[in-house]
């Protein structure tokens, strides 16, 4: 997994990927500084975190879409299916590269607060919260985006996938305000997300029988509930909705609330992304 993890990291830092994620990062949160903290006087640091959730989210498929796409794009995969390495601490390692040239890049616009707290009264508490937040928002991004390289043919789908999946999740707040939900959207929605879920069950497991029953149970229970209760599937909607919106999940931290619960949540589904993206190359290896 050091190897494996050396090997990654240096070839970000060397490459023109990690450097320019990390300028990115740090000249965004620079632009947005002096339009905010300096040209409004305003001493709220956390603010200006917030307002770079969507920004940060285009840069994560820069990081992630040659993880696992460009190997099989170029067939070098199998090099790494016969490294002398266990396929999950293989692909710990690439996260953990990728996690680190984040953390350098929130490492280094943790300066900023330092340096406005020279001229004002500064609460370096809130503004550390924030980037901490922040933090825990790119690790799930970027297991998210390793996941979508794992299904991918190419570094480009992987990318354009990626920054697809996290704009609409990190929108879904503010998409949740404009729409005006009813029984029969909620019913086509759910019952697209029931499908999509039975071809990522097959293109993770490739176990066709297990997608068509997920997909069989799934769409008839949908189907059940629209019929008997349509009102049950406006809640459910919502529910899942509110679930992946990530960008509302900066708001404990950026009002300065440490919330454990979001941090585990960020935690845990990154955990998952990570062991979905260990069985999809697990099946892929023996296919």
């Amino acid at each position: 997994m050091t190897a494996i993890y050396w090997k990654d990291l240096k070839n970000y830092i060397y490459s023109p990927i990690g450097c320019a994620f990390i300028s990115f990062i740090v000249c965004v949160c620079g632009i947005y500084t002096s339009a905010y903290n300096l040209s409004y006087s305003s001493a709220d640091f956390e603010h200006t975190v917030s307002s770079m959730v969507v920004l940060m989210v285009l840069a994560i498929p820069l990081l992630t879409m040659n993880s696992f796409a460009s190997e099989r794009q170029h067939k070098t995969d199998q090099m790494l299916f016969s490294a002398p390495v266990s396929l999950p601490r293989l692909i710990i390692g690439k996260y953990l590269a990728m996690l680190t040239i984040l953390g350098i890049a929130l490492l280094c616009i943790s300066i900023y607060p330092l340096l406005l707290s020279r001229y004002g009264n500064v609460n370096l508490l809130s503004a550390y919260t924030a980037i901490t937040g922040l933090l825990f928002l790119g690790m799930l991004a970027i297991a998210i985006g390793m996941y979508i390289s794992c299904l991918a043919e190419s570094g480009l789908i992987a990318a354009i996938a990626t920054l697809a999946v996290l704009l609409i999740c990190c929108l879904m707040g503010s998409i949740l305000s404009f729409i005006k939900v009813s029984p029969f959207i909620s019913f086509l929605v759910i019952f697209s997300l029931g499908m999509l879920l039975a071809v990522l069950i097959h293109k993770t497991f490739k176990l066709r029988a297990l997608s068509f029953a997920a997909a069989g149970v799934l769409g008839a229970g949908v189907i059940a509930v629209y019929i008997v209760q349509p009102a049950l599937l406006e809640g459910a909607l919502l529910s899942l909705l509110s679930f992946i919106a990530l960008a509302d999940k900066m708001t404990p931290f950026v009002n300065g609330v440490f919330d454990v619960s979001i941090l585990f949540y960020h935690a845990s589904l990154s955990a998952f992304f990570l062991l979905l993206c260990s069985q999809t190359i697990e099946k892929r290896r023996w296919s």
